[in-house]
């Protein structure tokens, strides 16, 4: 593999103070994002050109672990610090404090938005990225003609649009769909008045009931309505996650989902792509950037048209496939943990 050297000849030198996230998180895309970017770099414990100190999530244990490592870099350092910043959209004005309070160098955002503005550490955007290892196509016939997994709420109108219609279309037209949601009250806090907030938890409570009663009824017949023998809510894990989600994408013509109102490219756009599944979405921010093309690599919806455009793409098999190769090679040439840790370490030699 390539090394990635500096202006001097020699590999950049990189001292990894990231926190053990294992048990927050597993080993998930970002643990191995940065194993390839330590096998890009120079990892020693003398003094480096740069320390890679944390990487940030909005789960509350993953940022109490974060200002623990941030806490041990001396301020009289020598070296430089970055850092990577994942999903902050639920607390934005929280998470601008925050960032202002450590006294980071460079911050690697991997959503481009006005979220960031306000903080004081210069910033780089650097979009997710998938390892091909872990999510990769398959050549076995799909078990599922769609899949839609993950978060339900209001702040996903395109998800609430579609988990409202899909078993009955599924029963209409005969689809074998594997659907796993669950329903929050979250909501991002920014711009939202008291009133506001409150009519958005009451509104989620409410489809948060339905949501039980519809498991309840699952959990007795074992099916959805339409879906035959395939169980849409499995007793053995509340969530689809780690190699089991890539195993179930790797089984799936189409990959359904949608953005949040904010419209971040997300990472199961990457890991959809990757594993060679045909992707329906609405156009996430930075579509162009990241080399997007509607009805080219991946199919643009919104919550009026998305039933349309999957019943079509459902009974024009050429097209799935060509769209889907087209996704593939898209994220193979761009979008790998090897291609985002070259440029990350690019930036690092600029900076």
């Amino acid at each position: 593999m390539e090394s990635r050297q500096n202006n001097e000849g020699r590999r950049m030198k990189i001292k990894f103070a990231i926190p053990d996230l294992s048990d927050i998180f597993g080993h998930d895309s970002e643990h191995q994002f940065a194993e390839e970017l330590k096998r890009q770099s120079e990892t020693f414990e003398g003094d480096p050109d740069w320390v890679y100190a944390w990487y940030l999530s909005s789960a509350p244990k993953a940022r109490t672990k974060f200002t623990a490592s941030v806490s041990r870099i001396p301020k009289d350092r020598k070296y430089r610090v970055f850092g990577r910043i994942g999903d902050t959209q639920h607390d934005p004005d929280g998470m601008v404090e925050w960032l202002n309070d450590i006294e980071s160098d460079l911050l690697f955002f991997a959503y481009s938005d006005r979220h960031y503005h306000g903080v004081k550490a210069k910033t780089i955007w650097l979009p997710w990225s998938y390892d091909p290892s872990t999510y990769y196509p398959s050549n076995e016939e799909p078990i599922y003609d769609v899949t839609f997994l993950g978060t339900v709420s209001v702040d996903y109108p395109l998800r609430q649009a579609i988990n409202e219609r899909l078993s009955l279309l599924a029963e209409r037209y005969g689809w074998r769909v594997l659907q796993k949601t669950w329903v929050t009250g979250n909501f991002p806090s920014r711009g939202l008045n008291k009133f506001w907030r409150r009519l958005v938890v009451e509104q989620a409570l409410i489809a948060h009931i339905r949501r039980i009663l519809i498991r309840l009824f699952s959990r007795i017949f074992s099916f959805r309505p339409g879906l035959g023998k395939i169980s849409l809510l499995e007793k053995d894990s509340r969530y689809i996650v780690g190699e089991k989600y890539a195993k179930v994408l790797r089984s799936t013509k189409v990959s359904i989902f949608g953005t949040s109102i904010f419209k971040h490219p997300i990472k199961r756009l990457f890991f959809g792509l990757g594993s060679g599944t045909c992707v329906l979405m609405n156009t996430p921010n930075c579509a162009d950037r990241l080399g997007l093309k509607d009805g080219e690599n991946y199919v643009a919806i919104d919550e009026h048209n998305w039933a349309e455009k999957l019943k079509w793409i459902l009974d024009h098999e050429d097209e799935r496939q060509r769209i889907a190769q087209n996704g593939l090679r898209l994220v193979q040439e761009r979008h790998t943990h090897q291609v985002r840790a070259k440029e990350l370490l690019n930036f690092l030699e600029e900076a």
